[in-house]
């Protein structure tokens, strides 16, 4: 699709009737292919975009992040469903919170929450990331890479990981926990117990500053629940939006 004159991929799967419900992928891991399952659990009740964030999977990384709200606008003429995993679960949030008449519910499938204990090599990274220099050192290398597409991509995850990591550091309503105060539609929080990127205990503190979100916590469930748990989120979507009705024929 192209939206003020960029393009973003997004992967479709309409239905007349149906339910509009948005898909955010997190920072890697197949882009918006990682929600092909749940989608299709879900249809055809549900009128499904998954998007590919800018400079992941087959969108070109543009100059600014209007696009989200521009896509759900150019989409639907009344407010979706929003749908996050991981970084984008940070993303959904941040759009709830700033464009509220867009978002009928909110669900996060292990959002990357703020967290401030650097527990393994993956969150030291993160953590240098928000050091002053270290972006640009980190930007450097990425753009001498041979292939200018791999290199392109390189980047755009690399201002995500920065973004996500000044997000940690950023207090009042600029903040994640600041967003989560201001979410007005019904909303779920879910994370595995057995997640080894994002630890319980900071979901569940993102959750509650959420007025009236519910937490969900599934035992033996990793980080990669759109797939690992594909039928109890499309049940738990079905509730939260609502629309119980909308069981797969």
């Amino acid at each position: 699709m192209e939206l003020a004159g960029r393009v973003l991929f997004a992967r479709r799967l309409p239905a007349a009737g149906g339910e509009p419900a948005m898909f955010v992928h997190g920072l890697s891991w197949g882009a918006s292919a990682v929600w092909l399952e749940l989608m299709a659990a879900l249809h055809p009740r549900i009128d499904a975009l998954a998007v590919d964030l800018p400079g992941f999977g087959a969108s070109p990384p543009p100059d600014d992040r209007v696009w989200l709200a521009a896509a759900m606008e150019a989409t639907w003429p009344r407010p979706g469903h929003l749908v996050g995993h991981s970084y984008g679960g940070i993303v959904a949030l941040t759009l709830a919170a700033r464009r509220p008449e867009l978002v009928a519910s909110l669900m996060l499938l292990a959002p990357a929450a703020p967290q401030y204990r650097l527990s393994s090599g993956r969150h030291l990274a993160l953590g240098l990331l928000a050091v002053p220099g270290v972006e640009r050192l980190a930007l450097a290398w990425a753009r001498r890479q041979a292939d200018p597409v791999r290199a392109a991509r390189s980047v755009a995850a690399i201002r995500s990981i920065r973004e996500l990591a000044a997000g940690y550091l950023r207090f009042g309503e600029a903040s994640a926990r600041g967003c989560a105060r201001r979410i007005r539609c019904p909303a779920l929080v879910v994370v595995g117990d057995a997640d080894p990127i994002v630890p319980v205990a900071a979901v569940a503190r993102l959750a509650t500053m959420i007025p009236g979100s519910r937490l969900l916590v599934l035992a033996g469930a990793g980080h990669r629940l759109p797939v690992e748990r594909t039928e109890l989120l499309a049940r738990e979507f079905r509730l939260l939006s609502g629309r119980e009705d909308c069981a797969v024929p």
